[in-house]
């Protein structure tokens, strides 16, 4: 669904360790980690995890895309600021 909604997603059917997991997604540059186990899954929630901010929050499953596309849009604008005050030599 996040690829028919043109996000870009990774998914690891490794059995390795969340925190491994966590630890090569902040490697590769990711922005979200989106956390979908067992315990998530009882409780029909995902586990939404802001690599940027470093914030986390459980989403009932069906809010989950909006919430991704609002981050998603909130960190290109921060990019984009960022972007702008380089070219403008208005670094600090």
């Amino acid at each position: 669904e996040l690829r028919n909604n043109g996000i870009k997603a990774d998914v690891d059917f490794e059995k390795k360790s969340l925190k491994a997991q966590l630890k090569t997604a902040d490697r590769r540059k990711f922005r979200i980690a989106a956390i979908l186990g067992e315990e998530e899954l009882e409780k029909g929630v995902i586990t939404f995890r802001d690599l940027v901010q470093g914030s986390q929050v459980d989403l009932p499953l069906d809010d989950f895309l909006g919430k991704i596309s609002e981050v998603l849009k909130e960190v290109d604008e921060r990019l984009e600021k960022i972007e702008r005050e380089i070219q403008n030599g208005d670094v600090r």
